[in-house]
């Protein structure tokens, strides 16, 4: 898979609502996605550990970076998430997304969040809609 093209990445990478929470993200090839986060107590419930939404969005944004990595518009229809393990705050979690489906209308994708230490805290899969419409 070839490394996706400066001015898709420089469109795709833009993510307003990944900044506020402190996301470090990278596309190191077409259809392949990684969102890195480290877990502040801006980020728990109110048990202290970290909230399902917050790492439900890095998967949503690697999901997201994955799909759209061609410079084709993609839009999720499903995701599914397994939260796996807790983690709190100082937890460093990336969140990989790959693609193992690439249809003519539809793209399946596999995200996986581990921490440091290579623990699987969570697993998703996400479902995909190729609009074919070009954003760059």
């Amino acid at each position: 898979m070839e490394s996706p093209d400066k001015k898709i990445l420089d469109h795709i990478l833009k993510d307003p609502f990944g900044d506020l929470l402190k996301t470090k993200r990278s596309v190191p090839r077409e259809g392949e996605s990684i969102v890195e986060l480290t877990v502040t107590q801006d980020h728990v419930n109110c048990h202290g550990v970290t909230h399902g939404g917050v790492i439900f969005a890095c998967c949503d944004m690697a999901l997201a970076l994955a799909s759209n990595s061609r410079g084709l518009i993609e839009v999720a229809t499903q995701v599914t998430i397994s939260f796996l393990k807790p983690t709190g705050p100082g937890a460093n979690l990336k969140a990989h997304c790959k693609e193992v489906h690439k249809g003519n209308k539809l793209g399946l994708f596999d995200i996986v969040v581990t921490d440091f230490s290579g623990g699987v805290i969570s697993r998703a899969q996400g479902q995909v809609y190729k609009k074919k419409q070009s954003f760059v």
